[in-house]
Order: structure tokens, then sequence, then C-alpha cells
């Protein structure tokens, strides 16, 4: 109602709060347009091959790619998604936040079932995804990843925290940890036929990792690598297990030997430790962001996609040289390879907040999602029109 000041002539609105309050409903998120591409290796397929999983702002989005429809995993809390794994099962999503300051971030594992329910019943944020949050890290989560049968989880904490801990997935509980290395340390993949070995990589080292839960403790080995002093941001590991394929941050691409000794006591010798075997002489500009094997289906031989910073997309074959006919230029630095379940085909995110679905045969990307990648300053709708804006 409005009520007029006598010694002023000045006019006031007032407004009843307690109607509105009465009235007050929380909004539901029903849909977005976005994707943060700016977070290393975020976009991932589920193992189904009919989703795709990505981070948005403080969100995980799953997308379904036949129907177009979402189901969001809120954490609640604010802070950025910094990192995603898929679980081999397709039973989970693990997530890793970055937090204010030096406080605790989170890891989240989430029901990927339960999100693909939600998502089939046009019910995007109906919740009820929440597993496990786990609590350990300072500062920011830089990466994640599960076990080849779903046992564990392998945490990486930031620069701040730098610290590697190895969880039971089903109980949501630490078994072990350790400092990661005194360098900053950037990424971590489990191998693909053993629960209890992991590779890591940073700045001038990578490290191979044996898990003992009866101890339990962490055991690393750092490769081997000569006089060669590189900045490793990203790591995909052979089908076999037998390599590791490395990025660095001056553009190489770097073939290690994984193999190693079991853990021994102090006073024991390694016999076998793991080693650089061999590196790409060829360049990529602005380092490569991105790394990814696949199996040629003709031959047998491992090839490797790479990702650079540049936006160059390149097939490099099984003696590290570049292919002439394999290669796409995408916008932006190259931050994320998905392989397709099926091999055939995968996707490529980047940090211009593109998405790009590419068929290995052709090797010709293919646009599927575009958004704004830096601030967004006004929206607006057409008169008359609800169902457009700019």
């Amino acid at each position: 109602f409005k009520r007029e000041n006598p010694l002023t002539n000045q006019k006031h609105i007032c407004v009843n709060m307690t109607s509105i309050s009465d009235d007050w409903q929380e909004l539901q998120l029903e849909s977005v347009i976005g994707f943060t591409g700016s977070v290393e290796g975020g976009l991932k397929y589920t193992p189904c091959g009919k989703y795709i999983v990505y981070p948005l702002g403080s969100i995980v989005v799953l997308r379904s790619l036949s129907s177009g429809k979402h189901a969001f995993l809120d954490a609640e809390n604010g802070n950025n998604v910094s990192c995603i794994a898929v679980s081999k099962n397709g039973r989970y999503i693990a997530s890793g936040q970055e937090s204010q300051g030096t406080t605790k971030a989170d890891v989240i594992i989430w029901d990927l079932e339960k999100a693909k329910t939600n998502s089939i019943s046009g019910n995007p944020s109906g919740g009820g995804c929440l597993v496990h949050r786990l609590e350990q890290h300072h500062g920011k989560v830089q990466a994640v990843d599960f076990s080849f049968d779903t046992e564990y989880l392998v945490t990486l904490g930031g620069q701040d925290d730098n610290n590697i801990v190895v969880w039971n997935v089903n109980e949501g509980t630490a078994i072990c940890g350790n400092p990661a290395s005194r360098d900053a340390t950037r990424c971590v993949r489990w191998l693909n036929k053993r629960n209890d070995r992991f590779v890591t990589c940073g700045n001038v080292h990578l490290k191979v990792w044996q898990v003992c839960t009866k101890t339990p403790k962490l055991h690393a080995i750092d490769a081997s690598m000569g006089s060669m002093q590189r900045i490793m941001q990203c790591i995909s590991i052979s089908e076999d297990d037998a390599y590791a394929f490395v990025g660095s941050k001056t553009g190489e691409v770097l073939k290690f030997r994984i193999d190693r000794d079991n853990i021994k006591s102090f006073n024991e010798p390694d016999s076998t430790r793991p080693a650089l075997h061999d590196y790409n002489r060829e360049r990529f500009s602005k380092g490569v962001r991105s790394i990814s094997c696949v199996i040629n289906p003709e031959t047998g031989n491992t090839n490797i996609i790479a990702g650079a910073g540049d936006g160059t997309l390149q097939i490099i074959n099984p003696n590290l040289k570049l292919s002439k006919t394999h290669i796409a230029h995408l916008s932006g630095a190259v931050t994320s390879i998905s392989l397709a379940p099926d091999g055939k085909s995968f996707y490529a995110g980047t940090d211009h907040s593109q998405r790009y679905h590419i068929k290995l045969g052709k090797f010709k990307p293919d646009l599927c999602g575009t958004c704004h990648f830096g601030e967004i300053h006004d929206i607006i709708f057409p008169k008359k029109n609800h169902q457009k804006f700019s």
C-alpha cells in the first residue's frame, strides 16, 4: 500500500512481507547452457555411451546424447568443480572442488544411476544422488580417478595441498595417504588392470605408486628421466599397462615404461623401475593439454590422440610420429579427450567452452555445444517471444 509522509510530502510504498514469505518457493534448475572447459579432463563419456558428464561452475551436469535431457548434481556449497571421474562400471561419478582460501575442498561421490533416472523422468534437480562427501584436501582437489574395479578412488590435492589419498568407495573412508612429491603434482591415473597401482606426474617427475591396503601404506618409485626435465600435465595409460603417455608443457608426448618392483624393505635395491622410453621430436604449440590412448582396429597398435594448447588435435602413431592425415584445429586449448566405449569416436572439449564430436576415421570435428567462456553481462528476450533470447 502507498503512504504519504505529511511532513515531507514524500510517498512511500510499503510491502506486506508476511504474504510474500508465505508464497515463497525455492527455484529449481530446469536447463543449462554452458560448460566449464577450463577444467582439465572435465568432459567424460559414461561407460554406456549414452550420456556425457561435464562441469558447469559449482554443479556437475549429466546430459543425454539422444534426448538432450539433463540431470544436475549440486553439492550446495557454491564451490566450483575442479575435476571429474566416472567409474568403469558406470555406477559412480566423483567430483573434486576448489574452495576459498585454504579451507577444506570436498570430494563427492555421486550415484550415476540415480542421476540417469532423474534425467529420464524430467526431474533434473531431483536430488538423491550424493553417496559420500569426502573431506581431506585443502584449497583444491587437483585430480580424481577410480580403480578399474571401482573398489578404490584416488584423489590428488592442489598445489597448496599436494597430497595423495586412497579411499574405499563403498565405505567412503580413507585407507592411506602420502605427500605426492616435493614439487607440484598435476595428474593421477590408475592402471587399467590392477587396483593396487597408479601413476602421477607433475613438475619434473613421474611416479608409479603401489598401494598396500593391509599395512596400509603407499610406496612410490620415481621414473628415471636422464637429463630430461619437463613439466608434465596429463596422462594416458596403454591398455596393457606397459606404458604411460604423458603430455608436457613444452609440447612433447613422452612415453614411459611403467613396470616396477613390488614393495620392498628399505635396504633392498630396486631391480625394476619406471623409465623414459621415448618422446616425439615435433612439438605441439602451447603444450600438450590432453591425451588419450586409442587402439587401431586394423593393426592392434596403440595410437595416441593429443590435444594442444593452440587447439590442435592430432593422432600420433606408435613410433611417436605425427599423422599428417588425422589432424584438426579447434577453438581454444584442447583440455578434454574422452573416447567412446566402442572406440570409434570421441568427444573433445576446449577452454573456450566448446564441445566437439569427432569420428576417428574421418577426423572432422562436429561442433555439438558452444557458449560463453567468460563473464556474461546481460541477457534479453525479444518482445512477445519467450522462446529465444540473446
